[in-house]
C-alpha cells in the first residue's frame, strides 16, 4: 500500500530548524516530492496497540450516532479519538470546516492504520476521506491547501481502484490533477492503480495530464516573474575549489542564487534540479550558484562537508561557503532553501524560499532567458 502524504518538510527555517509546509506561492504539490504526513510523523514508531496510558485514551467513548461514517478502531491513539466524535457530527449536520478536517483526520488515521498492517481498515478510512472531502468541496477548499486537497483525491483513486471501481478512479485522478497534482511517478509506481493503468486510453489521459499540469505550472512560473518583488543585491566569494566568484562577473548571464545548507532536507532534494538546469541551460548564458550555510564546527568541515557533497551528488555549478551579510541582503528572510532568479542585467527578479519542482525552476529560466537586455 501506498500512501502519499501531503504535509512535508519544503522548508527550513531559519529560527530553530523547525519545518513548516510551503505557502500557497511557494512549491506546493506542484513542486513538492512524496512527503510525509506531519501529524502522522509525530506517531511514526508507535504501535497501534501501545501499553502507554498517555498515548492510548482509556475514557469511555460517548454513545454517538456515527450514522454511515466510520466507526474508530480500538487502541487508536487519543489525538485521533478526542476530535473523531465531534468532527463526524458536525460533517452530518453539514458544517464545511468540519467536513474538510475529517477528511485530513480520516487521512491521518489511514496512514496510521497502514503502518500498523490493517490495511483493510486504512483503505476504509481513505475512502471515508475521499466521501468527507468532496462534501466540504468546493466551499471547504480554503479550509485545507491545495496540496492536501490534491493527493486526498489521489489516495482516493488508489482505494477506488482496489475495490474495481476503475472509472471512479480515473475521475479521482482527474480532481487530483485539477487540483495541482504532479506526482506522476507516483500514478505509475502505486500496485493500487494497476487497474486503472491496464485501462483503454490511460496512455492518453496520462498525457493530457502531464501537459494540464505543465501548462498551469509554466502560467504560474509566468505570473510569479510577472509580480516578483525586486531588491539590491551582489556577492563575491572563494568557492569551494579555490575560484574566485561574483554576481559582477555573471552580468549577461540569467542567474539562480541557492541559498541553501547539506544539512537540510529540501534543500538536498532540489540540488539534482539545480544540477539539471545547468546541465541544460549552461551554455544558453545560464550559471547556478550555491551559497553555503554550514553549521559544522569549524570552517574546514563546514568546506570538506560542501566537497564531499558536492563529488556524491556531482553538483556542477560553483558553491561557496558564504555569510550573514550576504543573507542579510534579502528583506524578510524566511529559511532555506531560499533561490534568487536574476537576469542578465544583474537584477532580482523573484525570490523564492522551499522545495520547488524542476517544472517550474525551468519555467521561470527559459522566461528569464528569452528576455532581451
Amino acid at each position: 500500500m501506498r500512501l502519499l502524504q501531503f504535509v512535508g518538510l519544503t522548508v527550513c527555517l531559519l529560527s530553530l530548524v523547525a519545518c513548516t509546509k510551503q505557502s500557497d506561492s511557494g512549491a506546493g504539490v506542484e513542486d513538492g516530492t512524496v512527503q510525509e504526513d506531519a501529524l502522522a510523523d509525530e506517531d511514526l514508531g508507535e504501535k497501534l496497540e501501545a501499553d502507554d496510558a498517555s498515548n492510548v485514551a482509556k475514557i469511555e467513548e460517548p454513545e454517538i450516532d456515527y450514522g454511515d461514517w466510520l466507526r474508530l478502531p480500538e487502541g487508536l491513539d487519543r489525538r485521533f479519538r478526542e476530535p473523531y466524535p465531534t468532527l463526524v457530527q458536525s460533517s452530518m449536520a453539514g458544517d464545511v470546516s468540519s467536513q474538510m478536517s475529517l477528511a485530513l483526520l480520516s487521512q491521518q488515521i489511514a496512514s496510521t492504520l497502514a503502518r500498523a498492517g490493517k490495511i483493510d481498515e486504512a483503505y476504509a478510512f481513505i475512502l471515508q476521506s475521499g466521501r468527507a472531502l468532496r462534501a466540504g468541496m468546493p466551499g471547504g477548499a480554503e479550509f485545507l491547501p491545495p496540496a492536501a486537497i490534491a493527493n486526498i483525491y489521489f489516495n482516493e483513486a488508489g482505494a477506488l481502484a482496489r475495490s474495481g471501481q476503475l472509472d471512479e478512479a480515473v475521475s479521482a485522478l482527474d480532481d487530483a490533477v485539477a487540483n495541482g497534482f504532479t506526482e506522476f511517478s507516483a500514478i505509475d509506481e502505486d500496485p493500487a492503480l494497476a487497474g486503472v493503468r491496464e485501462s483503454e486510453g490511460f496512455a492518453q489521459r496520462l498525457e493530457a495530464w502531464q501537459q494540464a499540469a505543465k501548462e498551469r505550472i509554466l502560467a504560474r512560473a509566468q505570473r510569479d516573474l510577472n509580480e516578483g518583488a525586486t531588491f539590491p543585491f551582489t556577492f563575491t566569494g572563494t568557492d569551494i575549489h579555490g575560484v574566485e566568484q561574483s554576481l559582477e562577473a555573471l552580468k549577461g548571464k540569467v542567474v539562480i542564487v541557492d541559498f541553501w545548507g547539506t544539512w537540510c532536507p529540501p534543500c538536498r532534494a532540489e540540488v539534482p534540479s539545480f544540477v539539471r538546469l545547468q546541465e541544460t541551460y549552461g551554455e544558453q548564458g545560464f550559471q547556478v550558484i550555491g551559497l553555503n550555510y554550514e553549521r559544522k564546527e569549524t570552517e574546514e568541515q563546514n568546506l570538506q562537508g560542501v566537497l564531499d557533497f558536492a563529488e556524491e551528488f556531482s553538483i556542477n555549478y560553483p558553491c561557496l561557503l558564504s555569510d550573514q551579510e550576504t543573507m542579510a541582503q534579502i528583506p524578510r528572510f524566511q529559511g532555506f532553501p531560499t533561490t534568487l532568479f536574476i537576469d542578465r542585467t544583474g537584477k532580482v527578479r523573484m525570490k523564492v524560499v522551499g522545495l520547488h519542482d524542476y517544472i517550474y525552476l525551468e519555467g521561470v529560466v527559459r522566461l528569464l532567458l528569452a528576455e532581451t537586455e
